[in-house]
Order: C-alpha cells, then structure tokens, then sequence
C-alpha cells in the first residue's frame, strides 16, 4: 500500500499531488525550522530533545492519517499533502543524525574542535538515534490506534456517521 495514495498505488502522482507536497513540504519545513529556532544559552542542550519531540509526534500524526485515510476516501486525496509533505517536511532523518552528532559536542563529551566521535559522545549518539527510532516506531502504533478508533466514525463517503 501506498502511504501517499493507498487509491493510487503503483501510479504516477497527478500535478494535484505534487502540488500538494510541494505546498505541505513547505510548511512542514518552516514548522521544523521554527522548531529548531536558537534556544537562550541556558536551554541550548534542549536542541536535540526538540527534535526528538518533533519526530515522534510527526510518526504519531502519520499512523492517524494513515489509519483514518484508510477509511476515507476523502483524506487518502489528501494524503500526498498531509502525509508526503506536511509531515515529510516537518520530521527529518538527516536532522536527527546532525543532532545525534552534535550531542556529544553540546555536552562536553567530545572536544569543540574535533570531527571524531569515541567514547562516551559515541554511545550518546547511538543511544540517541536509537531512542529516536524506538520512540517513533511506538509513537507510529498509538497513532495508528487513535486513527482506527476514531475512524470507526468515518463514513466511506468521507463524512461522519
């Protein structure tokens, strides 16, 4: 199944999808970078937390829409902006993985002018992408319950019962 169309699969995206992640990629990018914003110094160690936080109600959001989208013909039209852009746009792994390096740096653990992590900066790290793959894969699930349970209330005609 398609995430984007799951009513498309195997077909190529219409301009209306492409517009539509386009559209959404650009406000999910804008939330992240708002997210991201410079923190007071007191705060700055809360940077890769933020981030942390974003992901994993970015994977909450995407198990909803996919599990309503599943029962709504109107929400899976939806889904290329919503899911592919919107939420594409807002989550990130390569900013996970910036973060993830930067960690051991903002903690002192590996020293401001060296590019090697070992050690203690290095199993943070680990630790931190693995925590944040665990965190959305969970947070994945219970947004996938939420989406079928409130979904019992989706018509198939994309209106409620």
């Amino acid at each position: 199944m398609d995430i984007a169309r799951p009513d498309r699969a195997g077909r190529a995206p219409t301009r209306r999808d492409l517009v539509g992640v386009a559209a959404g990629g650009a406000v999910g990018t804008a939330l992240r970078l708002a997210a991201a914003a410079p923190l007071p110094l007191a705060l700055a160690g809360l940077g890769p937390w933020r981030l942390l936080a974003v992901n994993t109600t970015g994977s909450l959001a995407l198990g909803a829409l996919a599990s309503l989208a599943a029962r709504s013909p109107r929400l899976a039209v939806a889904l290329p902006t919503l899911a592919t852009g919107l939420l594409g746009g807002l989550t990130t792994f390569s900013s996970m993985i910036v973060a993830a390096g930067r960690l051991g740096h903002d903690l002192g653990l590996v020293a401001p002018d060296s590019a090697r992590m070992t050690g203690p900066g290095l199993v943070l790290a680990a630790a931190y992408v693995g925590g944040s793959l665990v965190l959305g894969l969970l947070a994945h699930a219970a947004g996938t319950r939420l989406g079928r349970t409130t979904g019992r209330n989706v018509g198939r005609s994309g209106g409620t019962r």
